[in-house]
């Protein structure tokens, strides 16, 4: 699945810096995305490549990392 944070999220919160983003998934961290479900029908010549299929969260609203058996929000 697809997702993606919005510059304007990206600058309401604090916790959400691209390195840190980065450093996530590197780590291969567990993490939970709230965020708003869209259909996106413009890129079907990416399914199997780059993204699933045709749904994204768009934009993301809450970033939650799993750490010491409970979920923590950035």
């Amino acid at each position: 699945m697809v997702a993606e944070v919005t510059p304007r999220w990206l600058a309401a919160t604090h916790g959400w810096r691209l390195r840190f983003l980065k450093r996530l998934a590197d780590q291969g961290a567990r993490v939970r995305l709230t965020g708003w479900l869209m259909l996106d029908p413009d890129h079907p010549d990416q399914i199997g490549k780059t993204r699933g299929g045709l749904w994204e969260l768009h934009p993301v609203t809450t970033i939650e990392v799993f750490s010491g058996g409970r979920w923590i929000e950035l």
